[in-house]
């Protein structure tokens, strides 16, 4: 099975995490987020002494679309409990990849969808190959406020 996220780092220690979820047109929150991006975290936390940075990125031209809305509305009534678990547990990875303790860069090469922005949004954002104002978040619906830390 294709991995969802590539992890590659080259000599100068900086790590490349291609988002590109297999079977998908756009990159999602699925089923498979959770865990994926879990390893993922858990990986680059072991090994942060040896990581001077990260680029988070995407094979797709979406960089990330949002949550897969036929799995979320498998959720039926008597699930909220795991589908509440399964947004807290997001939320904790994000911060995280926040609290990494590295500098990380949202690499855009197209467009950051809906409520999904923060992920690209919360830190640095660079175009590649796209003119200085090619790259932007766009929210499908209001973005919820952020709560003070």
């Amino acid at each position: 099975m294709k991995s969802h996220i590539s992890y590659e780092q080259d000599a100068a220690g900086i790590v490349t995490l291609t988002m590109d979820w297999p079977n998908s047109s756009v990159n999602l929150i699925d089923r498979h987020f959770v865990p994926v991006f879990d390893a993922v975290l858990s990986r680059l936390e072991a090994e942060r002494e040896q990581i001077t940075g990260v680029i988070l990125t995407s094979a797709k031209t979406t960089f990330f679309a949002g949550g897969d809305l036929k799995w979320f509305l498998s959720f039926g009534p008597g699930d909220e409990a795991a589908l509440f678990e399964v947004v807290e547990q997001a939320k904790v990875q994000l911060r995280r990849f926040e609290r990494l303790g590295r500098p990380v860069v949202a690499a855009l090469a197209g467009s950051a969808l809906s409520g999904d922005a923060p992920l690209a949004a919360d830190h640095r954002r660079a175009a590649r190959g796209m003119p200085a104002n090619g790259a932007r978040a766009i929210r499908a619906r209001p973005a919820p406020p952020r709560a003070p830390r």
